[in-house]
């Protein structure tokens, strides 16, 4: 049986994980740190290139009027402990995102702003994209100089093909419109196209496949609406994949398999009104191979859903990591396979007290590994870094495992290694954060471990 359809079937066979997420021993390495220099680490992200691995963070020094900013990166051959970190020199506190392809190398996206406000109350950012090695990073190429409006989002496929998506507020036309730029087989990025040009697009995401599929996620007037564009197409029409229930907010997820399957996954957070209580659906709507139409929406939580991770690939489908509350209110991590045939999202532990950030990354070899961060007592947000694994053809997750010390964790960033090893990097505060732990004392560090095979 193939790998994804073992995977389906043990979806169709889901059942509740019985270990809680008070872990026990772990078959996880003892943590090596890469990185302890400065007071602040994160976001920190977990990428691989066809033989390196990568771990990225921002980092801040004191909490000081315009403290010292930057960004760093530590890569790790296949099989290799992590190297030193060096800085991401072109970019500081505006790296967005950094992720590997198969092609061997890495690509930074960076949005920084151009100054201070301007007369119309606008402000002015470049939104720059760099490759990398594990070297170093080359200069950034400026894709635009616009007035962005929040986040610019970054796709990068197997085959180096890069999409970057991103809105822009227009002051004549008083308009939020979305753009995607895309780095040709020549090595250039195109002109940012318009992808919606009317009405005032509130979010996007952007996902690039192997073949040269494209898809472009956003909302606009309240809607959820796609544009795919197939390997020698032009975009295709705009798509409606939802539609607003009363005041709604959204958060979007995309993603474009090697086979040329589109999957857009949303949480669609229906706000509370006197006479309706609210909701937070996680839905999905896929476009199949060679198909220029999204089927209709699913729904995976009818609520409850916490914000979903990023999409995972997986032969023939993805894989999403999110959690939802139990009757008495603790919290149960799950992920949910997406695709043909795919069963019930599966359990990856039992109810806990606040489990949060499930994040997964698949292996062939091994399965899809989820992890996540159970809050320490202090209630400050951080807590220790735990994984389970759903093994190729096993009806249900693992027991959980501890992978990291009880040392304040803040994100916690799974991966794996070309052989399939499962491996895990995050940043935490040892010495904690709050009243009684002074800014000179907070240092934090970023690790990693690995799983024993």
């Amino acid at each position: 049986m193939r790998p994804l359809n073992r995977l389906l079937a043990a979806a169709v066979l889901a059942a509740a994980v019985a270990a809680p997420p008070a872990a026990a021993a772990a078959p996880w390495s003892a943590p090596v740190t890469i990185f302890a220099a400065h007071t602040f680490a994160g976001p920190v992200g977990l990428t691989s290139t066809k033989g390196s691995n990568a771990a990225w963070w921002q980092w801040q020094d004191g909490v000081a009027v315009d403290p010292p900013r930057g960004a760093a990166i530590a890569v790790s051959p296949t099989g290799a402990a992590f190297g030193p970190e060096h800085p991401i020199a072109t970019f500081g506190e505006g790296l967005l995102d950094v992720q590997g392809h198969a092609m061997g190398r890495f690509v930074a996206l960076s949005q920084d702003a151009v100054g201070g406000p301007r007369r119309d109350g606008t402000v002015l950012f470049d939104v720059r994209v760099a490759d990398g090695d594990s070297s170093a990073f080359r200069a950034p190429v400026r894709i635009a100089r616009a007035a962005v409006s929040g986040r610019a989002q970054l796709a990068v496929a197997p085959s180096g093909r890069v999409a970057v998506a991103f809105m822009t507020y227009e002051p004549k036309t008083r308009r939020r419109v979305v753009r995607v730029a895309v780095r040709t087989s020549s090595g250039m990025f195109s002109r940012p196209e318009v992808i919606s040009g009317r009405g005032q697009a509130e979010m996007v995401a952007v996902g690039a496949g192997r073949r040269g599929d494209i898809v472009v996620a956003y909302v606009r007037n309240k809607q959820l609406l796609a544009r795919v564009r197939r390997p020698g197409h032009g975009w295709g029409r705009a798509q409606t994949l939802a539609k607003p229930d009363g005041p709604t907010q959204w958060l979007l997820r995309a993603a474009i398999a090697d086979s040329g399957r589109v999957e857009v996954l949303w949480r669609k957070r229906r706000l509370r009104r006197p006479d309706r209580p609210g909701a937070r659906l996680l839905q999905h709507s896929s476009m199949a191979p060679g198909s220029s139409r999204f089927a209709r929406a699913r729904t995976i939580e009818a609520d409850g859903a916490s914000p979903p991770s990023q999409l995972v690939a997986l032969p023939g489908g993805f894989a999403v990591g999110y959690t939802v509350p139990d009757p008495s209110g603790h919290t149960i991590p799950r992920a949910a396979v997406l695709g043909p045939g795919a069963g019930p999202p599966l359990d990856v532990a039992g109810a806990s007290g606040g489990v949060r950030d499930v994040r997964l990354a698949w292996s062939s070899r091994f399965g899809l590994l989820a992890t996540m961060v159970q809050p320490t007592p202090a209630g400050n947000g951080d807590g220790i870094g735990l994984a389970a694994l759903l093994a190729p053809g096993a009806p249900s997750f693992g027991p959980v495992e501890a992978v990291t010390p009880a040392e304040n964790v803040h994100e916690l960033a799974p991966g794996a290694d070309r052989d399939g090893t499962p491996l895990a990097v995050w940043s935490a505060r040892p010495e904690g954060t709050g009243p009684g732990i002074p800014i000179e004392s907070i240092r934090s560090v970023v690790r990693s471990a690995t799983r024993a095979r």
